[in-house]
């Protein structure tokens, strides 16, 4: 008889248990999810408009002063002018990358606060 109310403790406390685990789960599920859209939304519309400036700026730049030099090496000497054409867009990648992280991080920092 003792034995049989034991179990039976034991599994009204285990399916008690069970019932608060579950509910914090779902309680959990739907916060931080809000929250991760709402920081990459945040970080979308900071990015976007600061890379369309970088990459006019970029693209500019290359064409108002390497162009005539790019000519130069794209008829004249092709081997270099895919080492600088692979250059340049490895530069660019790297660049954009380190602004990203940059107001990644000033966007987290400012959030935090």
């Amino acid at each position: 008889m003792k034995e049989s109310r034991h179990r039976a403790d034991v599994a009204r406390d285990w399916l008690g248990r069970r019932r608060k685990l579950r509910n914090r789960r779902n309680f959990t599920k739907a916060t931080p999810q809000k929250q991760s859209l709402r920081e990459v939304l945040r970080a979308f519309t900071v990015e976007m408009p600061v890379f369309a400036v970088l990459m006019t700026a970029y693209v500019v730049f290359v064409l108002h002063f390497l162009t005539p030099w790019l000519t130069h090496l794209f008829h004249e000497q092709r081997k270099w002018y895919a080492a600088v054409a692979l250059a340049l867009i490895v530069g660019q990648g790297l660049v954009l990358e380190l602004v990203a992280r940059s107001l990644l991080g000033l966007i987290r920092g400012k959030g935090s606060r």
